[in-house]
């Protein structure tokens, strides 16, 4: 939200003719809705055609597209990952009942009279309502457009009076440039409790709410909790709540022009020491002040959670004190004739929710209304930085509480029986990653303040960044390019921004317009002040009369890839694949729950395309590319398509042939052992094979182990296949395992005029940012010349740079580090990020580190970089290696005797040595596992863990659920030691109401032998 006084920083021919000369088209839609898991909806949609596509191009050539099969008779799915919300600013998107406009005499004189140069105007309510996107809804222009979900403002009753706006700010004289300033917005409230007559009434939210539902669309609601509504001249009248100066209904009722800014209005028209401030408007136990009215200690401005934001009334969400019903409802509900039922209604919710009756838990109860009473899906939450963890904990607690009551009295309208409400909230400048507005305040999302920017040009690095929001089931975002606070996507370059937006990974929201490339208005007048107005003109739907209007030309676009995006759950929930750098290509495959789906898309091709689809797509298989309806067959990996003018390829299954793929596809790993599950599509049964060996088979889903007793450097294959009546596939990973205790190095040529530089090195997986030391990082050592060098920890993965001399930084202000492959060795050398060849440091190796061993161990040693390595056993002469020879030792000592090996590698310059010491035991020592856990916060103290093992039937358990009760080491950690040998397992840990993993969820692994912990969201070894 951005209000007043705040100004912030920050040429081809489709013909249709029917198969076999015969028209044979039925279309039935049956709603079902099936239980995924918390985060996954299906809707069935049945539809047939048989029908042909003929595409004729500009030198009459002919070629045929098959329909596409991949959504006929197939379940569509849902997942808030996947979600694409489209933010309808309710008064400015569709006028659906004239009779509302001038609600509350809002935009009239005392005459009941229009005022002059109101309607249209930037502040003023222009008409948009409930009713308007219920048509809408009708009219199918949302599914048209592929959305799932709509968010619309907040339909609660909104301050009836104005504010006083000018183009020349808060501070203007009456200089004929004034203008009224509504709460058409959603964001000043008045009564939570009651519909705004301008959106219309109860039943129009109820209808409203179910047409959607009905077609699939869930409904997000725009909230405040933060604080009210500014009080306005005509509600202090109206409700006797405030003092009022002489004058106040000629300047009020007077010309529009006339009004003053409005800190000049707060000072000239209000009596702000009238007592009726304290005793009849909302009272200073429930708000805050920083008007200066009489009983309220005057408040700061500002964005903490105690100042009062431009000015507004701040509800007190962090008081613990009980108080009564803020005087000015009191007066309301009485004069309406609802008190009664108000009052009966909030006694029942205290009661039935055992709750005290302070601020926060007053509005938490009429917000949550909404979704007891109409089936809200989920909230938006407007301004959550201004609010305590605390209050958005509690009003997500609450929220999830009446949603499971509205489904079970509503079965019949329930879209999924096992959905969670999901909420969003908004702190200015938020971007990718999982803050404690998750871990702490309870949010499903955050809104992803850095996407804007994103074009085609940058589009790689924005996806890759972003995609780690689905490497984690509880992190998630909500992506956008314009908003009604943070302006307008370029509206001549829409059709690429709408393709960056609509297949970007996670959640997107599209802002009511960009598909119809809506302008901006009053550009004119707002420059600084108020410009957020500029961005909320009325919706252009007269510019689609023309078929060839950018407007219309926009929206198909906007409705090919967002149909796309809705049919397929892989584009925002799957797991995101760099496939080609031109044409960007990319795969997203999703694999969840028994839930296939995969997707290749290609972003600014032109003309005949091959595109990369290997890993993703098999061999032999058909793909369809549902932009322009094309078919082609997969050969070598790649799949060849002619690109529409829009340089857009979509690419998805043309056919019901399986396919393969092995989660996580090939990759590295530093665990001693890797599980991979096993996926087969279209209900197929599949066989795999390990480095050659037997076929086993495995349904989907499946889960399989490797790498016990590999070497460090060593690669596995796992091969898999799948077969059916259309067509078989096949995959092969290859996975090396690696020394956890690896060694990167990263250079840095100075560049003239350069400060002594220092390396800012962190790892962003997952959302959670891990830095080797604070910004600006730690200072570099010269090496020789102009270069410095930097050694990283041990074993620190996926590392990204930033090279700074406390001036300039590399790369720039923003921008994500440089990459650093786990154990490389890079240089940053005059604007260019590359392999450091002129200066390498040798390194040893070897296969094992130290340890224990009975009879002898065979090690594999290592070394690079290096003109000579020698080893030593037990301090004798050293004998000279090449990287790969093995060593055997222990053969013929003594049981407890240590065996000491020391390797040594030089350049002539810089030696590498390190030292390892083995101990030789009579028979194996027990492996044993260890389980850690920091008590989550909110968590009672009897904790439990359960330990379990799926991949062996039936299934191995150390006791029934809930487990076995864990050891106190103090600090709120708790441990539990598995039996000796006990194998890999999996671990749920829970409190008796709470759990981790969440419910359908799968334990976190325990490998063998290791010690893990739990900690504030992350699984991890302990030390």
């Amino acid at each position: 939200m951005k209000l007043k006084k705040v100004r912030r920083l920050v040429a081809s021919v489709v013909v249709f003719t029917t198969l076999f000369s015969t028209t044979i088209a039925e279309a039935a839609t049956q709603k079902i809705t099936k239980s995924l898991n918390t985060k996954i909806t299906t809707t069935a949609t049945t539809q047939t055609q048989n029908v042909l596509k003929v595409k004729v191009n500009d030198n009459g050539s002919v070629t045929y597209a098959e329909p596409s099969t991949q959504m006929t008779n197939e379940k569509k799915k849902f997942s808030w990952d996947n979600a694409t919300v489209y933010f309808a600013l309710t008064d400015r998107f569709n006028n659906g009942d004239t009779s509302n406009d001038h609600s509350y005499g809002r935009g009239l004189d005392k005459n009941g009279n229009v005022q002059a140069g109101y309607a249209g105007g930037p502040g003023a309510f222009q008409g948009g309502d409930l009713k308007g996107l219920t048509a809408k809804l009708k009219e199918g222009y949302f599914t048209k457009l592929g959305v799932n979900a709509i968010w619309i403002t907040a339909p609660y009753e909104q301050i009836h009076g104005f504010t006083s706006g000018n183009d020349s700010g808060g501070q203007a004289q009456s200089n004929g440039k004034g203008f009224p300033y509504y709460g058409y917005h959603g964001y000043w409230a008045l009564d939570y409790s009651n519909v705004d007559a301008n959106m219309g009434t109860a039943q129009d939210l109820k209808e409203f709410v179910d047409t959607a539902h009905s077609q699939g669309v869930r409904v997000v609601m725009d909230i405040v909790l933060n604080h009210v509504g500014y009080a306005t001249m005509k509600d202090v009248s109206e409700y006797g709540c405030g003092g009022l100066a002489a004058g106040w209904e000629n300047y009020y009722y007077g010309p529009i022009a006339n009004l003053v800014g409005g800190a000049v209005e707060a000072t000239t028209y209000y009596n702000t020491s009238d007592p009726k401030w304290a005793t009849k408007w909302w009272g200073p136990d429930f708000v805050r002040s920083s008007a200066g009215y009489a009983g309220y200690p005057k408040a700061s401005e500002g964005a903490g959670w105690t100042d009062c934001l431009a000015g507004l009334p701040d509800i007190k969400t962090e008081s613990t004190t009980e108080v009564g019903l803020p005087p000015l409802l009191e007066t309301k509900w009485k004069r309406e004739g609802r008190y009664d039922k108000e009052m009966a209604s909030l006694d029942a919710f205290f009661k039935n929710r055992n709750l005290k009756r302070t601020p926060r838990n007053y509005v938490i109860k009429w917000l949550t209304d909404y979704i007891r009473e109409y089936g809200i899906d989920g909230f938006r939450c407007d301004t959550a930085n201004e609010v305590d963890f605390d209050s958005w904990a509690a009003l997500n607690r609450e929220a999830k509480v009446a949603f499971e009551e509205y489904k079970a009295k509503n079965p019949d309208k329930v879209l999924d029986k096992d959905a969670q409400f999901w909420t969003v909230g908004e702190s200015w400048g938020h971007g990718v990653n999982k803050s404690a507005f998750y871990t702490s305040g309870g949010f499903d999302a955050m809104l992803n303040f850095g996407f804007k920017g994103i074009n085609l040009s940058n589009m790689q690095s924005v996806y890759r960044d972003l995609s780690k929001v689905n490497n984690d089931d509880s992190f998630n975002v909500l992506s956008y390019i314009s908003s009604h606070d943070d302006g307008l996507y370029n509206r001549d370059n829409l059709i690429n921004g709408g393709t960056a937006l609509l297949l970007a990974p996670g959640a997107v929201q599209i802002f009511y317009g960009d598909e119809t490339a809506r302008s901006l208005g009053w550009t004119d007048r707002f420059t600084s002040d108020y410009k957020d107005q500029t961005y909320r003109t009325f919706m252009n739907w007269s510019d689609l009369n023309d078929p060839n209007s950018k407007a219309s030309v926009t929206l198909s676009h906007w409705q090919k890839v967002g149909q796309f995006r809705n049919n397929h759950l892989a584009v925002g929930a799957g797991k995101n694949i760099d496939l080609a750098a031109s044409p960007y290509t990319f795969g997203r495959i999703y694999n969840k729950n028994g839930v296939s789906d995969r997707v290749v898309c290609a972003v600014g091709a032109s003309g005949v395309t091959d595109v990369n689809v290997s890993g993703v797509f098999n061999d032999g298989a058909k793909v369809r590319d549902a932009y322009t309806g094309a078919m082609a067959t997969v050969t070598n990996g790649k799949a060849t398509f002619t690109a529409d003018k829009n340089g857009v390829i979509l690419i998805e299954k043309g056919d019901n042939s399986p396919d393969v793929s092995i989660e996580p596809n090939s990759t590295k790993y530093y665990t001693d052992t890797l599980n991979l599950t096993l996926y087969a599509s279209s209900g197929a049964t599949g066989t795999y094979s390990i480095d050659g060996g037997a076929e086993k088979s495995f349904v989907n889903g499946d889960s399989i182990t490797i790498g016990q007793n590999v070497s460090y450097g060593t690669g596995t294959i796992v091969t898999i296949k799948a077969s059916n009546s259309d067509g078989t596939a096949t995959q092969t990973c290859t996975y090396t395992k690696m020394n956890p205790n690896f060694v990167s190095y990263v250079y840095f040529r100075k560049p003239q005029n350069y400060g002594t530089p220092k390396v800012y090195i962190y790892n962003d997986d997952g959302g959670q940012v891990t830095e080797v030391a604070k910004w600006p990082g730690v200072e570099m050592t010269l090496a020789h010349d102009d270069i410095y060098t930097y050694t990283l920890p041990k074993g620190f993965r996926n590392a990204k740079v930033i090279f700074t001399d406390g001036r300039t930084q590399m790369p720039g202000q923003g921008q994500p580090g440089l990459s650093l492959p786990d154990g490389d060795t890079m240089i940053y050398d005059n604007g260019v990020w590359k392999p450091y060849v002129d200066f390498i440091l040798p390194q040893v190796s070897i296969s094992q580190g130290s340890c224990t061993f009975y009879d002898s161990l065979t090690l594999k040693l290592g070394c690079k970089n290096a003109t000579t390595a020698t080893y030593s056993i037990n301090g004798a002469d050293p004998v000279v290696y090449s990287d790969g020879d093995p060593l055997v030792i222990g053969k013929n000592i003594a049981i407890n005797a240590q065996v000491t090996v020391t390797l040594r590698a030089s350049d002539g310059r810089n030696m590498d040595t390190e030292t390892y010491t083995y101990t030789k035991i009579a028979t194996p020592l027990p492996k044993i596992s260890k389980a850690y856990c920091k008590r989550p916060q909110g968590w009672g103290t009897n904790m439990r863990v359960y330990i379990y093992n799926d991949t062996v039937s039936p299934i191995k358990e150390i006791s029934k659920w809930p487990g076995v009760a864990m050891k106190s080491e103090g600090n709120d950690l708790y441990s539990y030691e598995l039996p000796a040998d006990w194998g890999d397992a999996k671990v749920i840990f829970t409190d008796g109401k709470n759990q981790t993993p969440g419910a359908g969820k799968a334990g976190l692994l325990l490998p063998t032998g290791s010690a893990m912990i739990y900690d504030n969201g992350n699984w991890q070894p302990y030390k």
